[in-house]
């Protein structure tokens, strides 16, 4: 089974005004981190939107658990489920299973925070954590795969550590989770955090 948990990615506004991206920095773990502005941000939110097939809605629900489940062990308050941030990482595992691999910015498709301001999320910092691996062939091979992606970014130690800092992550409160299984049966895991 192949399982890639990769580069977690990070903006923040820590200003309040408007403003386009401020910067952009690579890492060696090829993390990266972008600097993003803004008062209001642009809201498009779309009405209801598919999130996926049942299984994978209950697959995300038990990750979300294991989350706050991980937080509570470190001390930290649950995090609460946002359904616009589970739409902007439906719509990013699309994306990313439709031929742009893993990546948190596929070509023509619009920044992480863009992405989650077009569904009407209002934020000052915002995260992603993406995974895939496969094939899976069954509900507990997905669940299995789904355990091995997070316990492998709860495993991480600093300075690469940047999924399990978003899963710790103090400025974050929102988290929307989707798992996509493609017609390959790979599974797709997108994790998007907002302040």
């Amino acid at each position: 089974m192949n399982h890639q948990p990769v580069s977690p990615s990070v903006s923040r506004s820590p200003e309040r005004r408007e403003g386009a991206a401020k910067g952009l920095s690579r890492e060696a773990d090829r993390s990266f981190a972008s600097t993003i502005s803004q008062a209001t941000p642009v809201a498009t939110a779309t009405a209801s939107q598919a999130q996926g097939t049942a299984t994978e809605q209950q697959l995300a629900q038990r990750l979300f658990k294991k989350i706050n489940q991980d937080r509570a062990a470190n001390n930290l308050p649950p995090l609460a489920w946002e359904p616009r941030l589970e739409r902007s990482a439906h719509q990013h595992n699309l994306v990313m299973a439709a031929g742009c691999g893993l990546m948190h910015q596929c070509p023509n498709e619009p920044d992480l925070g863009t992405r989650i301001s077009q569904q009407g999320v209002q934020w000052h910092t915002v995260g992603e954590n993406i995974g895939e691996g496969g094939p899976v062939s069954s509900n507990d091979d997905a669940w299995n795969m789904v355990s091995m992606i997070h316990q492998g970014m709860m495993a991480e130690k600093p300075p690469d550590d940047g999924h399990r800092r978003n899963l710790l992550s103090t400025d974050f409160h929102r988290i929307g989770i989707s798992i996509y299984i493609d017609a390959k049966h790979t599974l797709w895991l997108t994790e998007d955090f907002a302040d």
